[in-house]
């Protein structure tokens, strides 16, 4: 795994794929979730999630941050079944001498809700 592409292709491999929307909800009615590993590791809940705006672990090359992400992604996605929705796909970024994955995403059994429906992303032909 050598980019940020190649990481997304690898997590749209384990699931189909549904609607984006462009806020902090999903066309299920759930939140999305931010896949990363906390920088205190005390504070984890949940495996493979980071809480919004808490430190995530930096990563002292391009490829350790895009292991990290991938192993963060399969703690997220183990045991869980149904579609994969993005709210922002892997984005490889550096930061001073490190560098880290942003991703946010649901995994969800659940059929979309049509109260949702305002919140799919339109395109640009559209």
């Amino acid at each position: 795994m050598k980019t940020d592409a190649d990481l997304r292709a690898y997590c749209e491999s384990r699931f189909p794929i549904g609607e984006p929307t462009r806020a902090a909800f999903s066309v299920t009615g759930e939140e999305y979730v931010v896949i990363g590993q906390e920088a205190n590791p005390d504070e984890l809940s949940l495996p493979g999630i980071v809480r919004e705006g808490k430190e995530s672990l930096r990563n002292v090359g391009a490829k350790n941050a895009l292991w990290a992400a991938r192993m963060s992604f399969d703690a997220y996605a183990n045991g869980k079944v149904g579609m994969l929705y993005w709210r922002a796909p892997p984005q490889l970024k550096q930061s001073g001498d490190y560098w880290r994955v942003y991703m946010r995403c649901l995994i969800s059994g659940k059929l979309a809700d049509p109260a949702y429906s305002y919140l799919v992303e339109k395109s640009e032909a559209a």
